[in-house]
């Protein structure tokens, strides 16, 4: 008697089941993509050198805002800035 439950309810889930894929896939069509993982590597690298150039920039506006804070009237407490040429 259980096997035959088994058996008529496997048979019932697999009908529902394609029945209902059946009606979903008729719907829309599913737009599954992949992404390319060179790509997204390739991106990944790109965004990471933007971000240190990024911060070498602050890095040298930093230091120029803590050499004007330090301005005492001397090169003392004066960190050199290489990104900057100063010309007479």
């Amino acid at each position: 008697m259980i096997n035959l439950i088994y058996t008529i309810l496997c048979i019932l889930c697999l009908c529902i089941g394609f029945f209902v894929g059946y009606k979903i896939a008729k719907q829309e069509k599913l737009n599954i993509s992949i992404p390319n993982p060179v790509k997204t590597i390739k991106e990944k690298i790109e965004d990471k050198k933007e971000e240190e150039k990024e911060n070498e920039i602050l890095e040298e506006i930093n230091a120029i805002y803590n050499n004007i804070e330090n301005y005492d009237g001397s090169s003392k407490n004066q960190k050199e800035v290489k990104g900057i040429e100063i010309n007479l």
